[in-house]
């Protein structure tokens, strides 16, 4: 049971780094006593809009002063879902037949090969993670719940 008088701290925010490394970071701080409020098991940067689509990483954090009264998590958005899934849809329309010849000529100003990286040709993966950075974040949104305890009489 939390004593009187003590106070919780969190911080939030897009560190660009692992929990592991932040942690370490603010212990080498003072902050020792700091620890992740996120469970870490969803990725956090729009990792399937990205280079191969296979490269997530935790990169925003959640951290807290006291263990137990604060947890975190990332939002599902179901517009990102449906973002990437229907760019996997298109996909493959756009790498066969007489539209992939026009793909070339439109992405790649010629004939060089379409790049496919885990079924999504390059271009297509660029155009649909600028909007979605345009209209969502280069990051999932991620959310801290602070449980306070009340007081009795």
């Amino acid at each position: 049971e939390r004593q009187r008088g003590t106070v919780t701290v969190i911080i939030v925010g897009d560190f660009n780094a692992s929990p592991t490394l932040v942690v370490s970071e603010f212990q080498e701080a003072g902050l020792g006593d700091f620890v992740s409020a996120l469970d870490n098991s969803k990725f956090t940067n729009m990792y399937r809009f990205c280079g191969n689509g296979a490269d997530g990483h935790v990169y925003d954090g959640v951290y807290t002063s006291n263990r137990g009264q604060v947890e975190g998590g990332v939002l599902d958005v179901p517009e990102v879902d449906a973002a990437y899934n229907e760019m996997k849809d298109k996909a493959p329309n756009l790498m066969a037949g007489d539209l992939c010849a026009i793909m070339h000529r439109i992405v790649y100003g010629g004939d060089a090969a379409i790049v496919d990286l885990n079924g999504v040709p390059l271009g297509l993966r660029t155009i649909v993670r600028e909007e979605l950075y345009r209209q969502w974040s280069d990051h999932m949104p991620i959310y801290a719940k602070y449980s306070c305890l009340m007081a009795s009489d």
